[in-house]
């Protein structure tokens, strides 16, 4: 009987190992479905011709005006880098030449921005969520050569169902992609550290490599040096991911200078192929990287003030919601266990994750999509840390809570998805606001902008001196923006001709309007921090617009609420609906507040 059970088994082997090889692309393919849920989200239509996520608008805005297949290279905006958008520009301008894309008769620039259309904003989003489910194979694929199989589908597996890395996939914005380089970086790296150390405890060790050899490794150094250079042209802050390759160079015997004069040649070749402005407009290169530099060290109006430093907020606020409670826990163990074991492969995945955290980290601008970078790093660690442990017990509660966390970050990242199928609170209240026979005018207390109900389809153009002027424009129904009024009850203008706006500014009584909304990605904050303006607009808007009526898109799983939906306590702020969620996490389902006589 046990000579049976033996040949049983060994006669299942190569049926199981053939059937391993389509984890990789399963995994894949399962992030895949999870990022096209909903991926049609506020897309452009004839209400509204933006987006509702702003840096969509900006992103693909500036790729309409590159074309890689007709030479144009620079879109004169280097906020970013411009290697996400001109991977946008080739596939819409290839798009439109198979007639798959439509794109507008005239060429619309409003604020001078071009106007993307619907289609071409959602190959731009088809774009990124690919690239954000092949971030899984490249995750996988580093698991599986630094620490072993199981540790690769887990790392893979916990990618795929990020709430955060879910979301944004979603989106035409430079995140998901930037990630994806960087995923390749550290993938070609752990190809040459892979030869320098066995994956797993029970591995045998690796033949000694002579100098010979380690040249014929070192084009995987050179191919980690070119995703490093596409990284940091997706995304400045990327290029860090070199530092990966410097350590897995460092740990090499013999130590030889060709591997790590391939790797730097290859991260100066990657960012000049994905960046072409640095040679071909460098001013406007210096131009917006300032201007970056200057906004993510001053802040971000009220996002973040009297917000935790950086290095306790990207934990305690930003991954607590971009992971999940649970498996954030089981990101943290498995750093403390990285500490403690000091595998090679966990070198090499902190070379980048420990600058990169030290840099968001003293940032006045915090963001949650900031910490996507670190999930491939945190996800590896989480899949190295699945075996090893002396205590069976201690292994068994974290294989435990590490399975409660992957279910947790699933249901998240579901509940999410689910935001983006049903109607947004601004097209239920701008649909309210026209039901009502006496409304002929609108105030708010911000705005308009992305955030308020879409009563004119430019409200959430990217600039808001635009949509100012636009919305003071707007016919039958009058628009009353936020800005600075003269004695005489005339708007003030700034030296470049635009409406100075301001906020929580009570109107002049001529110009009191029948209804005035406030959006919650402007006035979350402002309750947060209980500004005293805030509080006095709204008491004073209270006695005059007494009838209040909320507009929500709760989080909610199986009926049941992931994200509840809370007032703030105290009777100053009357009511508002607010979800206890990052800024940049709120933009799928913002709520609106419509006050009227």
């Amino acid at each position: 009987m046990p000579k049976m059970t033996q040949k049983k088994l060994q006669s299942n082997a190569p049926q199981y190992n053939s059937l391993a090889k389509y984890v990789p692309i399963l995994l894949v393919v399962f992030a895949l479905a999870l990022r096209l849920w909903g991926i049609t989200w506020a897309l452009p239509d004839k209400t509204r011709f933006y987006s509702y996520h702003v840096d969509e608008s900006v992103v693909v805005g500036h790729a309409l005006d590159v074309n890689p297949l007709a030479g144009r290279l620079d879109p004169n905006f280097y906020n970013y880098g411009s290697l996400t958008l001109l991977l946008d520009g080739l596939v819409i301008h290839a798009g439109r030449a198979a007639g798959l894309i439509d794109a507008n008769a005239a060429d619309v620039r409003p604020g001078g921005l071009a106007l993307p259309t619907a289609t071409e904003l959602l190959a731009a989003r088809l774009l990124s969520a690919l690239l954000g489910a092949g971030t899984v194979g490249f995750v996988y694929g580093t698991g599986h050569l630094l620490y072993g199989r199981t540790a690769g589908i887990l790392a893979g597996t916990a990618y795929a169902v990020a709430p955060l890395a879910v979301q944004h996939a979603h989106f035409a914005t430079v995140d998901a992609g930037a990630v994806f380089w960087i995923a390749g970086s550290l993938y070609f790296a752990a190809r040459f550290a892979s030869f320098l150390s066995p994956p797993a405890p029970t591995s045998p060790a690796p033949p000694e490599l002579g100098a010979r050899g380690l040249k014929k490794l070192a084009r995987f150094l050179f191919l980690a040096g070119v995703f490093a250079g596409l990284a940091a042209a997706a995304k400045y802050n990327g290029g860090l991911v070199m530092l990966a390759g410097i350590a897995a160079w460092w740990l090499t015997k013999p130590r030889k200078p060709v591997p790590l004069a391939l790797l730097l040649a290859g991260t100066a070749l990657g960012f000049l192929v994905g960046c072409p402005g640095i040679v071909l407009n460098p001013s406007a290169v210096i131009r917006d990287v300032s201007f970056e530099a200057q906004h993510v060290s001053s802040g971000h109006g009220a996002v973040f003030t009297d917000t935790l430093p950086g290095f306790i907020y990207h934990i305690v606020f930003n991954l607590r919601w971009g992971l999940t409670m649970p498996l954030l826990i089981v990101c943290l163990i498995s750093i403390g266990v990285a500490a403690v074991r000091r595998r090679p492969g966990d070198a090499i995945l902190a070379a980048f994750a420990l600058p990169y955290y030290l840099l968001i980290g003293l940032a006045a601008v915090k963001f949650s999509r900031y910490t996507l970078p670190l999930f491939p790093p945190l996800f590896l660690l989480v899949g190295a840390a699945w075996e090893g442990w002396r205590n069976t017990r201690t292994q068994t509660a974290f294989r435990a809570l590490a399975v409660c966390g992957g279910i947790s970050a699933l249901g998240f990242s579901v509940a999410l998805n689910q935001t983006m199928v049903r109607i947004d609170p601004r097209d239920e209240a701008a649909a309210y606001i026209r039901s009502l026979p006496t409304v002929r005018s609108v105030g708010f207390a911000a705005g308009p902008w992305y955030f308020s109900p879409t009563l004119n389809p430019y409200l959430a153009h990217p600039f808001p001196p635009v949509v100012a002027q636009l919305a003071a424009q707007n016919e039958p129904l009058r628009l009353i923006p936020s800005v600075r009024y003269n004695p005489d009850g005339q708007p003030e203008r700034d030296e470049n001709g635009f409406l100075r706006a301001t906020e929580w500014t009570i109107l002049p009584q001529a110009l009191d309007p029948d209804a005035i909304t406030f959006g919650e990605l402007h006035y979350n904050d402002w309750l947060r921090i209980r500004h005293a303006d805030a509080a006095t607009y709204l008491k004073a808007t209270n006695k005059s617009h007494p009838n209040h009526k909320n507009f929500t898109n709760p989080v909610t799983l199986f009926g049941l609420p992931v994200v509840p939906v809370y007032a703030v306590p105290g009777e100053q702020w009357f009511g508002l609906p607010r979800q206890a969620m990052p800024h940049d996490m709120l933009y799928t389902n913002s709520s609106v507040s419509v006050w009227t006589r």
